[in-house]
């Protein structure tokens, strides 16, 4: 999907749920002058800040937040049995953005280890 057609879908994402471009910044993890430029054509898209909103786009069907911000309930979730005191306190001091990108790659490395499974068995 391209930028452009992207964008479509974040605009459309946020008239459906009557966000403003505050509110939806805040959704990404990323200023509200960001939204602003993007939806106007005035900055591109980088590479992190599509995967941020693809994900966003895509977790209304698939994947339930397990993270709000400010407040982590990671060990709560079952995912993470073993985790650390100290491996807690790195993930919460994560801004969103970059949870979104931890939490994307765990679920691209468990997606990998199902499709392993189901080849195997």
């Amino acid at each position: 999907m391209d930028d452009k057609t992207l964008l479509e879908e974040l605009t459309n994402y946020q008239h459906e749920h009557s966000l403003t471009q505050s509110e939806l910044a805040e959704k990404l993890g990323v200023s509200r002058e960001s939204v602003y430029r993007w939806i106007c054509g005035r900055a591109k898209l980088r590479p992190t800040n599509r995967r941020v909103i693809v994900d966003l786009l895509n977790k209304e069907n698939e994947t339930p937040e397990i993270c709000n911000v400010g407040k982590c309930s990671l060990r709560n979730s079952g995912r993470l049995d073993n985790i650390t005191d100290e491996m807690l306190k790195y993930w919460q001091s994560l801004d969103q953005g970059k949870r979104i990108d931890v939490l994307s790659y765990m679920h691209k490395i468990m997606s990998n280890e199902e499709q392993l499974k189901h080849k195997v068995g």
